[in-house]
């Protein structure tokens, strides 16, 4: 296999898992919580906006395409972050290595926003994929949680583990 079909066959995978990402947060937008996440899902971007939820899990924006061929201005970039200088909220901005539109890099840059966390997409393609578990500890039952407490149980779990916060993940 070629290295151009291998780096195609990448970028269609981080493509398909940053999808996966991006109606995970759309889906913020039915949450009937105080304050509501505003969720605007177009074919320019995917933008998540929580007012008074200064958390970057409630504030981001995903899947950006540039209109037309000139490279992103400071411009295009300030119509999208509005809501958060509107509401004086932290944001992440979302961008697949080498996929963005030309100028994108540059202009966030010269906002001053910087990779954080440098974490690496992988992915895994499933058709066929068969995962092997080790088995449970014994006494160990795996079910649905059955009651809202089951629930908030399982969020403080994950809060601890991955030192979250409480209020955004609950959402």
């Amino acid at each position: 296999m070629g290295a151009d079909v291998v780096l195609d066959h990448l970028t269609r995978m981080a493509h398909a898992v940053e999808d996966g990402w991006a109606a995970a947060w759309a889906s913020l937008g039915a949450v009937p919580a105080i304050p509501p996440t505003l969720v605007d899902d177009t074919a320019a971007c995917l933008r998540v906006c929580t007012p008074d939820m200064p958390e970057m899990l409630l504030n981001i924006v995903m899947r950006y395409t540039a209109a037309g061929l000139a490279p992103v201005s400071a411009a295009d970039v300030e119509r999208v972050i509005a809501p958060y200088r509107q509401h004086r909220l932290p944001f992440q901005w979302w961008l697949s290595l080498g996929t963005e539109p030309a100028g994108l890099r540059e202009q966030l840059r010269a906002l001053g926003l910087r990779s954080w966390g440098g974490a690496t997409s992988m992915t895994l393609p499933l058709a066929g994929w068969q995962p092997r578990y080790p088995p449970p500890a014994a006494g160990t039952a795996f079910c649905l949680a059955a009651a809202e407490r089951d629930g908030e149980d399982a969020v403080s779990v994950i809060c601890d583990v991955f030192f979250l916060p409480r209020e955004a993940t609950a959402r």
